[in-house]
Order: structure tokens, then sequence, then C-alpha cells
């Protein structure tokens, strides 16, 4: 396989209307080592100083946590670093308890429905999905093409909240909705696939995506581009839903409001 080296810059700011009496977070923007990707460094930022610690939750993803201090006005965090992907197909996939916990979870932002079941009709419908001899990856690429077909990128139409049921009625939605649908289509087959977040190359916001388990390996897939992801992003975090893996989630006491904005920006590196 091709081998690539990505360059990532992530940088998250919230801005406080007014000043807090302290808050607390918890930001999941630290890439490790996987079997197609290696960290070659990171470096994490963090404004205003707070005293913070590292941890992992029960997916294995590091966590940064923090206590917002006293009057602040802000919390941004700035990621960037070097890491090699590409160097194999996917991670190598562990216990069957835990492919049994992704294949018959009970998310509801994932439960299978009456879309999805007409989906899946369409589905059962191509030849690559018919054919016995097919691959659990090559099954998947049909479903991620029809995914794919049947939504629209569309910003502001859902949030964190909204279901693959709800998305697909719409049509339309952004990665992570799309995310969501090609699970809960996988999930409807019985196929074993899980969510993902990460830094996709280009310049814009966070990037979510799905693998699914062939044999005893992770394939990603990205329904949103309708492709395999090899050298095109940098994995952040996994679970089986959007809401096991948010990159920010905290709390800040005070009537203040708040203004977020996120960038991200990853290139290949220049030789």
């Amino acid at each position: 396989m091709r081998t690539t080296t990505l360059c990532f810059d992530y940088e998250m700011q919230i801005r406080y209307l007014e000043k807090t009496f302290g808050g607390a977070f918890t930001l999941r923007l630290l890439p490790q080592d996987t079997g197609p990707q290696k960290v070659l460094f990171v470096k994490e930022e963090i404004s205003p100083d707070c005293g913070i610690w590292h941890g992992k939750d029960a997916f294995g993803n590091v966590l940064t946590c923090g206590n917002l201090p006293v009057g602040a006005d802000h919390l941004t965090s700035h990621v960037h670093g070097e890491a090699m992907v590409g160097l194999s197909e996917g991670e190598k996939a562990g216990s069957d308890a835990e492919a049994f916990s992704y294949t018959f979870s009970k998310s509801p932002l994932t439960q299978p429905g009456e879309g999805i079941s007409h989906l899946a009709e369409e589905a059962q419908k191509r030849a690559d999905f018919q054919n016995p001899d097919s691959s659990v990856t090559r099954r998947a690429m049909v479903l991620c093409h029809l995914v794919h077909e049947a939504m629209t990128y569309e910003k502001g139409r859902t949030g964190i909240h909204t279901s693959a049921e709800e998305a697909l009625s719409y049509h339309a939605g952004v990665c992570e909705d799309y995310s969501h649908v090609l699970i809960a289509l996988c999930r409807h087959f019985h196929l074993t696939a899980r969510y993902v977040t990460g830094y996709l190359v280009g310049e814009g916001e966070s990037h979510a995506w799905v693998e699914v388990k062939d044999r005893d390996l992770w394939v990603p897939l990205d329904p949103t581009n309708d492709c395999r992801i090899t050298t095109q992003a940098v994995r952040v975090g996994v679970g089986r839903d959007a809401s096991d893996c948010p990159m920010n989630r905290g709390i800040h006491f005070g009537k203040a409001g708040q203004e977020m904005s996120v960038h991200v920006d990853v290139k290949e590196k220049e030789i």
C-alpha cells in the first residue's frame, strides 16, 4: 500500500459572552497509533491555563479533561502534529465481545426503521450484494453507495440528536448523519460497524465516517464522499455512534451564552 504523512491542525474556540464561574470539559482530539496509522508527533495547547489530565474512555479514545477557571471568557484547544497513514488495510479487530457490542447496539441514533428497510430492499437488488462470494467489504461498499445516493450534504438541517431514520427521511444531513445511516443499514444486515471521528484532508471542520468489520480487520468507509478511506484522514475516535465519541463536551457555570468555531487543516507533508 501507498503510505502518506499527513500534517494536521485542529483549533476549537469557544467564546463565552460573559465571564463564567468555572466549568469542566472533556475533549477527544488526540489521535493515537492504530494498524493503518502511526502518530509521528502531536502537540496540544489549551487556553486558558488550567489543570488538565489525560485518560481513556471505554472505547480506548484518548481523553483530555480539565476544569475551567473562574472568570474564564473562552476555551481554546489547539492540536497539531503529523501522522503516517495507509500502513495497512485496516485496524486489527479486538475480541468477539467488542464486535458484539457494536453489532447489537441499542443506540437510538442508529436504530433501523422503515426508511432503512426500504434502503435495504434496494441493496438486495444489487449484484455485489446478492453474490454469495462477495466479501463483507464489497457488500458494505454497496450500502455505502446507496447512502451516498440517498442523501444530500446540507448543513443546518439536522442536529446532534437527529437519528439515522430522521436524517434519511430528510434525505439530507452532514457527515455525522451519513455515518449513522450507514451504520443503521449495516445493523439491518447484521454487519458489524462503528462510528469514527477524525481529520480529513483539506480545510474545514472535523469529519466522521464508518469502519466495518471484515474478518479480523476494521475497514474504513466514507459514505459522505462515497469511498474507502486509505490515506485521506487521521483517525481520532471510535464509538457506537456520535454520542460515544464527541470531540468536545463540557459545561460552564453562569448565565453566559457561548459561540463556538472549529477549523481543521490537513495536508500531505511536502518532501
